[in-house]
């Protein structure tokens, strides 16, 4: 795997994610797609495992240090570093888990692996965001609400993972993805 190319992807990704949020949300409900999540479940499809539990770690690492939760009531805003970082492993492992029962070049393939990944992984940063709010008087944060707008989200990151998905594949000798149909032996003779 390249991982210069992976790092442009994700830098590209995540510049579409904060430049295309506000023209592709759906009304003021702040429901939009998630582009680096796309581009998780793709790495974990075609990869080999270490490489994408580390990768999808810094992209998540990524999310967190650009996106800003607001705290008193909307007065101030604080980055929370690890909740999407853990969440996108988490998403990552479960495409890791699903890919061997997946026909991989179907596009179809990898918008299922896209909610798969993305419904689990907010579902690990809401978790991680009620837990840190129990402990912070200052965070206020409604999980119910939270969970269902983030739940939207990612149904809504299925449009993206079919335009996603086709660009990501036509750039696919960039990725250098080793081709794992076939299977090495290793062992002693």
């Amino acid at each position: 795997m390249s991982y210069l190319a992976v790092a442009i992807a994700g830098y590209l990704c995540l510049g579409l994610e904060e430049a295309l949020r506000p023209p592709l949300m759906l009304g003021q409900t702040g429901i939009a797609p998630y582009f680096v999540l796309v581009l998780v479940a793709y790495i974990a499809t075609n990869a080999s495992t270490y490489p994408v539990l580390w990768t999808s770690l810094l992209l998540g690492l990524a999310v967190d240090l650009t996106a800003m939760r607001p705290i008193d009531g909307g007065t101030a805003v604080i980055n929370i570093i690890g909740p999407n970082a853990l969440g996108y492993v988490a998403g990552a492992y479960l495409v890791l888990t699903l890919r061997g029962v997946m026909i991989r070049r179907n596009p179809a393939t990898l918008a299922f692996l896209t909610v798969c990944c993305s419904l689990l992984a907010q579902l690990v940063v809401v978790t991680l965001y009620l837990f840190r709010s129990l402990f912070d008087s200052a965070i206020t944060f409604n999980a119910f609400d939270d969970l269902a707008a983030r739940a939207a989200c990612c149904l809504y990151t299925v449009a993206s993972a079919f335009v996603l998905g086709y660009l990501l594949e036509r750039c696919r000798p960039w990725f250098g993805f080793s081709d794992q149909s076939v299977r090495r032996v290793t062992g002693r003779r």
